[in-house]
């Protein structure tokens, strides 16, 4: 998130004098950041297969990626896109994520919060990948839906507003920088 969000700052010169497509500055990131996930992921397919609860859904690991990729790129879009007028968001971000994994349910299950916390962390998009993702590896994983259903929806929307304020802002990004 923070190299991607900062990567049409970082290549101003590009940016500024190259007719390139600007997506891919943001887009390189998602898919420079795939091997880390996929040593992760490796990791836990072992430790799971190790332990006797991998599950058979393992096979729709691939769609969680994607899930995953189309979620990230598409806030990448939207926080890229602004921290070319507004450069304080590069900065503010690290913090922001950091904020952030407390409010996601990385350590713990959501079913161990109360109903009021739950309420809350099943906002956060990335707590339904993460539930998804458990439930694709995990066997006898019961999953959140109403996470789940929060994350899917709010993927669209903002894959949605992204593309479309992306390619709003993409004429005049030259001129910002």
């Amino acid at each position: 998130m923070t190299i991607g969000t900062a990567s049409l700052v970082t290549n101003m010169n590009l940016v500024r004098y190259t007719p390139c497509p600007r997506l891919a500055f943001l887009s390189s990131s998602v898919i420079s950041s795939l091997p880390t996930y996929a040593v992760t992921a490796t990791g836990a397919v072992v430790v799971a297969a190790a332990t006797g609860h991998l599950s058979v859904r393992i096979l729709l690991l691939p769609a969680a990626l994607l899930w995953l990729a189309v979620l990230t790129l598409a806030s990448i879009a939207v926080l890229g896109t602004l921290s070319v007028r507004y450069r304080d968001i590069t900065s503010a971000l690290p913090f922001l994520l950091q904020v952030g994994v407390f409010l996601a349910p990385v350590g713990y299950p959501l079913s161990q919060l109360s109903p009021a916390v739950r309420a809350i962390v099943e906002l956060n998009p990335i707590s339904g990948v993460i539930e998804a993702s458990r439930w694709v590896m995990l066997s006898g994983y019961e999953p959140a839906v109403t996470a789940i259903i929060v994350a899917l929806c709010v993927t669209g929307l903002l894959a949605g507003f992204a593309w479309w304020f992306f390619s709003l802002r993409e004429t005049t990004m030259a001129d910002d920088i």
